[in-house]
């Protein structure tokens, strides 16, 4: 028996986001997309992001949102106002749990009165619920240089941070690990999904290249942090469609990766055309192969700038960001 997805999904340009089935008296909550998604023992936290104000305005979120689960499967929802910021990380936000098991930090575009600034970063104590200002104590110049569509990961021993790909300011695409620009890390990667495994090896899957081109899942590149090589990888099985802005989530065998969602090149273009997707693919690194995880009961709505995160070892919760109006609880098979 695989792990329980959780699938919470919202919906974009209302104020609308539902645990369960809203035609069967499913739960409100707060519709937040873009966020930081990560798990702390029974916890599921929510920081930063974007959230649907009820006058279909996008608002920047500062509150942090806790989410918990009873005995019987009932969700719970929490609300903390810690002590506001002047620019909270608002886009692109990917949390991390540190090794002391209470310690997140959260790596996005920061938003400053609705413009989207700078890259930044900043921690939260899960324990005093409390930001701890880390960007402040920091030389600016320090910071990558602002782009959209990037991703990042944190390394194994959780003691670094790789920003990677996006559209800087001059339009021209790179990874970009860390803080510097490494001469052979030239790849153009925008809207690719990120996944730092045991070894030290990033997966990069699916995205698009400076002509906003998807490139092709029946492969994906692998990127050693130990000797900053690119290589790549050749995937067997039926490759999903091609697409980005897919979440993803290493699995808690540690070797599986799973991803949700995204969308096509024509959509990622044009907001009201082509598609986005509702499937849960499954990449195991162990055989480098795909599998589709066929979900027998009703499926989630498509979306995109979506959340994933392990919780209790054997669960996957997915907050999906875009065009989304229920929740799924489902039980995998391996």
């Amino acid at each position: 028996m695989g792990p329980l997805l959780l699938m919470l999904n919202y919906l974009m340009n209302f104020s609308f986001a539902y645990y369960g089935d809203p035609k069967y008296g499913g739960m409100a909550v707060t519709p937040v997309f873009a966020n930081a998604l990560v798990s702390v023992g029974e916890n599921i936290y929510s920081l930063e992001g974007q959230y649907v104000g009820k006058n279909g305005g996008i608002y920047v979120s500062e509150n942090v949102i806790v989410f918990n689960f009873t005995s019987n499967q009932t969700l719970q929802e929490h609300t903390y106002e810690p002590s506001s910021r002047e620019d909270p990380i608002g886009n692109y936000c990917q949390g991390f749990l540190l090794s002391d098991n209470k310690t997140i930090v959260v790596m996005g575009i920061e938003v400053d009165n609705g413009t989207e600034t700078k890259i930044s970063f900043d921690s939260f104590d899960t324990v005093d619920m409390k930001w701890r200002f880390t960007n402040t104590l920091l030389n600016a110049s320090l910071f990558p240089s602002y782009r959209k569509y990037s991703s990042s990961v944190i390394s194994p021993g959780n003691d670094a941070l790789y920003l990677i790909g996006g559209t800087v300011v001059d339009d021209t695409y790179n990874i970009r690990v860390g803080i510097v620009q490494h001469p052979s890390l030239n790849l153009p990667l925008l809207g690719g999904s990120t996944d730092m495994l045991p070894n030290g090896v990033v997966v990069l899957a699916f995205g698009a290249d400076s002509d906003l081109n998807l490139y092709s899942s029946s492969k994906v590149l692998l990127f050693s942090t130990n000797t900053n090589e690119i290589i790549i990888q050749p995937i067997n099985g039926i490759a999903p469609n091609s697409r980005a802005l897919t979440s993803s989530t290493l699995g808690p065998d540690q070797t599986t990766i799973y991803y949700f969602g995204g969308q096509d090149r024509t959509s990622l273009i044009n907001t009201f055309g082509g598609t986005v997707y509702n499937d849960l693919v499954i990449l195991d690194t162990n055989t480098w192969s795909w599998r589709l995880l066929e979900v027998t009961e009703m499926s989630p709505v498509p979306s995109t700038y979506s959340g994933m995160t392990v919780f209790n070892q054997n669960k996957i919760f997915i907050s999906t960001g875009k065009l989304s109006i229920s929740i799924e609880t489902n039980n995998t098979s391996d």
